[in-house]
Formats: C-alpha cells, sequence, structure tokens
C-alpha cells in the first residue's frame, strides 16, 4: 500500500487528489493512511468506513471527488510517475469518456514481467459508429481513467456482485460512452498473486454473478435497447469462455454440470448473442477481422469443444506460458 501512495505522490504533475477508501480493514491500515493525510493533506484524503465490498467502496470515492476525471488503483498496485500527466492529456486531447493505458503484470513475490499488455497506440473510437470495440476493452478498471460525471449520472444496480465488479461497473458505463481513447503507454504495474480473485470463483459467487448481469441487461433493455445484441455478445466472452476457463481450473467441480448450467443461463438470459452480427464471419471480415479471436470460440462453443479447449488453453498457459487475450 505505501509504494502504492508512494507513486501517485511522487507524479509529474500536481493537479491530482488522492481518495483512499479503507473498507473496514481490520489491520493497521487505517493508521497508515491517517499518517500520509497528515503529511500530505494538501493532497491526500481519507474516508473510513464499515466493510461493504469494493463496489460501495469505489462509488464512496467518487461521490468525493471533486475533479473531472476518475481512476481507481487497487493498493497492491502502482503507477509510473507519469501516468495521471499521460491520461489525464490523452482523456482531454480525444474529450474521452474512457481513456486506457498499457500494463505490466508483475509477480508479487519476485517482480518478475509476466507480461506488457495494451501497450501498443490504437486509435480513439466512437462506440456509437463502432460498437465492436467495446467487445475488445479488457474488464479492468485500474487501467482507465472516467469522467467523474459519467460515473456520477451511471444506472447503478440492487445486487452488485462481490467478484468481477469491475465488468458489470463497466458495462454500466457503455450506454453514455461517447469516446474511448488510448495512451499506448505502459504507466501501471499490476501486481499477480496466486490468491487473487481472478484466479478464484465459488460456486456460490456464479449465482451473483447471473444476478448482477442480468439486472444490467434489464437497464439495456430500458434504455440502450440498440445495444442488446452487443450486452449479449459481452455475456458470452464472460460466461461462455471467461467463467467457465475460471471454474475450469478448479478439478473438484463437476464441470459437466456446471458448463450445462452456465450455457442455459447464457440462451436464456442472454439469448441474442447466438445470432449476434457481432460474431458473423462476414461482419469480422468487413471490420478487418474484428472480434477474430470470438468468433473462432462461438463456433468451438456450438460444436461443444468448450472442455477440450480449455484444457489445451491451460496447458498453452501453464506450461508453455502463452496467453490469449480475448
Amino acid at each position: 500500500m505505501a509504494r502504492c501512495l508512494d507513486s501517485l505522490l511522487k507524479q509529474t504533475i500536481n493537479e491530482i487528489e488522492i481518495i483512499c477508501v479503507n473498507d473496514g480493514s481490520p489491520d493497521h491500515t487505517i493508521d497508515i493512511l491517517k499518517g500520509y493525510q497528515e503529511k500530505y493533506s494538501d493532497k491526500v484524503r481519507v474516508i473510513d468506513k464499515c466493510n461493504e465490498g469494493v463496489w460501495k467502496a469505489r462509488l464512496e470515492g467518487v461521490t468525493e471527488a471533486k475533479g473531472k476525471y476518475v481512476g481507481f488503483i487497487d493498493a497492491d498496485d502502482y503507477v509510473k510517475p507519469n501516468y495521471a500527466e499521460i491520461m489525464l492529456n490523452t482523456a482531454i486531447n480525444y474529450d474521452a469518456d474512457i481513456t486506457i493505458c498499457g500494463f505490466e503484470r508483475m509477480d508479487m513475490e519476485t517482480g518478475i514481467v509476466f507480461s506488457r499488455e495494451m501497450c501498443k497506440k490504437e486509435n480513439a473510437f466512437s462506440p456509437k459508429n463502432n460498437p465492436a470495440k467495446l467487445i475488445s476493452i479488457n474488464g479492468a478498471v485500474w487501467n482507465k481513467i472516467f469522467k467523474a460525471d459519467l460515473i456520477k449520472s451511471m444506472k447503478t444496480i440492487a445486487n452488485p456482485p462481490t467478484i468481477w465488479e469491475d465488468i458489470v461497473f463497466q458495462l454500466l458505463l457503455y450506454p453514455k460512452v461517447k469516446k474511448v481513447a488510448y495512451t499506448g503507454e505502459c504507466l501501471i504495474c499490476y501486481m499477480v498473486h496466486q490468491n487473487s480473485a481472478i484466479n478464484t470463483v465459488k460456486l456460490e459467487q456464479i449465482e451473483e454473478i447471473y444476478c448482477a448481469l442480468t439486472e444490467v441487461r434489464d437497464i439495456y433493455a430500458e434504455n440502450a435497447t440498440d445495444m442488446l445484441s452487443l450486452f449479449d455478445t459481452i455475456a458470452f466472452l464472460h460466461l461462455g469462455i471467461s467463467l467457465n476457463f475460471r471454474l475450469s481450473c478448479d478439478k473438484t467441480l463437476d464441470l459437466k454440470s456446471i458448463f450445462q448450467k452456465n450455457n442455459a443461463i447464457l440462451n436464456q438470459k442472454f439469448p441474442l448473442w447466438k445470432k449476434s452480427k457481432y460474431l458473423r464471419f462476414s461482419y469480422m471480415v468487413k471490420n478487418g477481422f474484428a472480434n477474430w479471436k470470438l468468433w473462432i470460440m462461438k463456433l468451438i462453443y456450438q460444436m461443444h469443444g468448450l472442455r477440450l479447449f480449455l484444457s489445451v488453453y491451460r496447458f498453452m498457459i501453464n506450461k508453455l506460458k502463452i496467453d490469449i487475450k480475448w
């Protein structure tokens, strides 16, 4: 945590505020945060609250934010000295609602860099003109900054999940996003550890994911009907591929029955994925082979080859150290 705060305090621009939300930590976190607040009272503000989860902690931080743009950095991670300057300049230059930067995945214990991702400069885009580009945006919020007004006007849900909060959060924002921009710079060091929530999914949490995505889809059905097909395509990506992959890593589970239930939920609650234009060969070719990996996954999925594919995929990651970025 100290490394994270120190990296934010050493930014190349001064026009930032650092809002630290202590979500009921049982250790001495609050004492450390108050120490920083006393020392850097012009930049650091601390919110001490009872434990209600990441979702409410983030929203409370946004409510207190005074700036035009808001970013979220996890306490384990840290940023490069020019993080805020590059992100802010990019957001202003493109008048972007969401600005995305690259990052390094690093082993928390050894500091070894596993990969550098999203460090290639891409053109800014408007979801209205090219909605399929939203599918390729990674689900994390920590490598992005957002217009504060966008978040403050965001419709929320009654039952946010305890995992995949980032994915649900971004889906709630998409209907009002007018411009997305990329820095093309590697600005964040993301720490990876074995007990990370992204590597583990408990069975009871699956129901939370179903419920949250269904709630968000209801909001789309009421306020963004033209984006329902896009939403169901993204649901296929996360439920049909990502969730099944995470679950397949647990050899104690009855994967056959879980996959069957996942498929039933996908078809029942998010039915437009099957006929989504974003997963058609013609659309892929017309748009420069956009989402071609997801198109291939649709074929594998419909041919009932998912379990075999996931076995090969795990081998590639664990033994060959090759990971496919969807």
